[in-house]
């Protein structure tokens, strides 16, 4: 019980550590601060929510995170026009954006081993995506077990890193919740170390129902999505003769209102999710759509998991709002009626 308690104690003060550092944090930075990037190489500035300008990406320097032959999160090196490739990195920004990772996972992860030329073309694809050529804005890291973490994850960036260099999670903002969640945690565990200890004092027991305890979750078998039909797939207003190469000039799909408007008029009702997420779906199959977090939409990716269904629902979709199917794990356009060829991934 003593290791238990004292475990219990040393959990919760870490849980309200860091909740409470980063409450602070997102209390003190209501306002993005402007600096360009000289001024960020010569002097790193106090506030974390930052939109740094007159930027160019160090794509040679790039790297990334995967897991299970997935990528997870992008690192692009941001440097001042005339600081030369050599010199260690202050600022890297994060992106973790699904269609980005879709592009990325076209030419590297998985132990793929591209030219240079394709490498350089589909960074720009990103970058020109991203919209961060030359101004990049962003939320930073903070607090000992992120940095801790963000050092793991850059340990396989070819880009020589500055002591303090800052990790800038692309059009992140301050947010209350998360840190708030991990601060109820914190309270929530030192309540229960802190009854237990009383226990002790008084030489009694305490009885395991007297324990604050929720429902035991591991009795209840999780539940299993379908298995993927198709690889993840992109939508984009592109004509039926535009070629890959096209894929970075495609025009918005249209406002965001009006894009949710079209698939529901076409698919039936959609079942909204935070961070620009829907699904719809059927009998045994179903469609997930993300269309990003900006407003108009640019690009739709899909994952399309169960039967036939799901590829007849996405099939129709093309066929009525003319957009074009885009295979990132193919790397070309698939055709509406070739779909049931692509293979299972």
């Amino acid at each position: 019980m003593k290791l238990l308690t004292a475990a219990l104690l040393l959990v919760s003060v870490l849980f309200l550590a860091h909740g409470g550092e980063a409450l602070y944090h997102a209390a003190a930075n209501r306002q993005p601060v402007m600096v360009t990037c000289d001024q960020f190489v010569r002097q790193r500035p106090s506030a974390l929510w930052l939109r740094v300008t007159g930027c160019t990406i160090d794509y040679l320097g790039a790297g990334y995170r995967e897991a299970n032959g997935q990528l997870d999160e992008l690192f692009l090196p941001i440097r001042p026009p005339s600081q030369p490739p050599t010199a260690p990195v202050a600022l890297v920004v994060a992106t973790s954006d699904p269609q980005v990772l879709a592009i990325a996972g076209t030419t590297i992860g998985n132990n793929q081993q591209p030219d240079q030329d394709a490498y350089v073309g589909m960074m720009r694809r990103i970058v020109t995506m991203l919209r961060a050529s030359t101004e990049v804005e962003g939320y930073a890291r903070s607090g000992f077990i992120e940095r801790l973490q963000t050092r793991r994850a850059l340990a396989g960036l070819t880009a020589p890193l500055a002591p303090d260099f800052v990790v800038l999670d692309l059009h992140a903002t301050p947010s209350f919740v998360r840190p708030g969640i991990e601060a109820g945690i914190g309270l929530g565990l030192l309540l229960v170390a802190m009854t237990w200890l009383r226990a002790r004092a008084r030489g009694a027991a305490v009885p395991i129902e007297e324990l604050p305890a929720g429902r035991d979750l591991g009795s209840e078998p999780p539940i299993a999505l379908p298995s993927r039909r198709l690889p993840s797939v992109m939508l984009l207003n592109l004509g039926p003769s535009a070629d890959v190469s096209e894929l970075e000039s495609a025009p918005p799909l249209g406002p965001r209102d009006q894009v949710g408007g079209r698939i529901g008029g076409i698919l039936g009702t959609t079942e909204p999710a935070q961070d620009g997420r829907a699904t719809v779906g059927g009998p045994g199959w179903s469609l997930a759509f993300d269309l990003g977090q900006e407003d108009p939409v640019w690009t739709i990716t899909v994952e399309a998991r169960g039967g036939d269904g799901s590829i007849g629902a996405l099939q129709r979709l093309a066929r009525e709002t003319g957009w074009r199917i885009f295979v990132p794990k193919l790397g070309n356009f698939v055709d509406p009626t070739a779909l049931e060829e692509v293979q299972r991934p």
